[in-house]
């Protein structure tokens, strides 16, 4: 008798059933016990508190948000302020980097040089 791959449908079947299991035994227990049903109506109670405060929580939300917005726009005005104030330092500072980067430059190639003609050389010629 020659194997057949079966479907994915009858690979889910136990998984299904089981979970049908749970779901029908959780129905009973709602609405075919005294706790089920005392349980069912203080979800139902929740749920309605719940939904009540929606609007006041999503107005508070978005007064909260509208705050932030604004917030962060006193931060951007604040930060563009102090770099602006900021820039003349930098551009004088970045100069005497780069300054210091030439001159570093500078004595590598002299260095470097140096270092040829000393260890690059045969019976006093240069190799190259």
């Amino acid at each position: 008798m020659k194997k057949t791959k079966e479907s994915p449908d009858r690979q889910n079947t136990p998984n299904g059933f089981i979970m049908g299991l749970f779901f029908g035994a959780g129905l009973v227990f709602l609405f075919g016990t005294k706790e089920g049903q005392k349980f069912k109506k203080r979800l139902l109670e929740k749920g309605q508190e719940t939904m009540d405060e929606l609007p006041e929580t999503v107005k508070k939300l978005q007064k909260e948000g509208e705050q932030f917005a604004k917030r962060a726009v006193e931060v951007k005005s604040q930060l563009e302020s102090k770099i602006e104030s900021f820039t003349p330092q930098a551009k004088t500072r970045i100069k005497a980097a780069l300054d210091q980067v030439e001159v570093a430059q500078q004595r590598g190639r002299k260095a470097a040089q140096a270092a040829q003609k000393r260890f690059f050389t045969r019976r006093g010629k240069k190799v190259d």
